[in-house]
């Protein structure tokens, strides 16, 4: 099971795609849909799939939905102000589990890493998605 859901990855795909091209300007679905079909390791992305996650980061004032023929998505923040763990968060739920007093070794060692990964996403925004490798 990989760290970081599909449904994430989808998600930062389209940011990325959206930080890198948009200029302010909406981009349409389909071309948002194409991108990330096509960055994805998943072999089949429906669009109800992708459009569900894009309803879910409108909704919470990552991106702003633009109705009209010339509609589409944009960013609703700049994408230095947009944490990768609130998208994680946001469509998978907290990722750093409770550590309960009586914990044993293994237990200690998974919230570490879980710690770790929560860090290095706090730390990443989607403009360092969106940077050039």
């Amino acid at each position: 099971m990989p760290i970081i859901s599909k449904k994430s990855r989808c998600a930062f795909h389209g940011l990325a795609y959206l930080a890198r091209s948009s200029n302010g300007s909406p981009v349409p679905f389909d071309e948002i849909l194409d991108y990330i079909t096509h960055q994805s390791s998943s072999p089949v992305l429906s669009s109800g799939y992708i459009a569900k996650i894009f309803q879910s980061v409108s909704r919470a004032g990552i991106v702003e939905s633009v109705p009209g023929p010339s509609g589409g998505y944009r960013l609703a923040r700049r994408p230095t102000e947009i944490r990768l763990l609130e998208v994680v968060e946001l469509l998978d739920g907290p990722l750093v589990s409770r550590q309960d007093e009586t914990a044993c070794s293994v237990d200690e060692f998974i919230h570490a890493c879980e710690q770790n990964v929560h860090a290095s996403l706090e730390r990443s925004s989607v403009a360092s998605l969106a940077a050039p490798p």
